[in-house]
């Protein structure tokens, strides 16, 4: 599994100072060229950054102080859980085709 991590500029403040500074930039750029990348490799990937885009706007929340804070690690960690239960679970179900 290929697992991308955000950039602060899931806050919208923060992502409009990069704009700024490049009119192109894009807080997903990295997120879209490496799920990509994965799927031209076959590995299963999760990126962060729409996530905790996602999880900004409905919380309202910052997910980082230096690292990411305790609400960044949920995050994380139910996002972890979920794509790993996607993987698992489509495992088991091309298995049980091939028995």
């Amino acid at each position: 599994m290929l697992v991308t991590l955000d950039i602060q500029a899931y806050i919208p403040e923060v992502e409009k100072k990069y704009k700024l500074i490049d009119s192109t930039f894009n807080a997903d750029f990295l997120e879209d060229d490496l799920r990509a990348f994965a799927k031209s490799i076959n590995v299963v990937y999760l990126g962060l950054q729409r996530i905790f885009r996602q999880s900004f706007e409905n919380m309202g929340v910052s997910l980082h102080w230096e690292h990411w804070n305790y609400e960044g690690h949920k995050v994380v960690a139910n996002a972890l859980t979920e794509k790993l239960k996607s993987f698992i679970d489509s495992n088991e179900q091309a298995r049980g085709q091939n028995e």
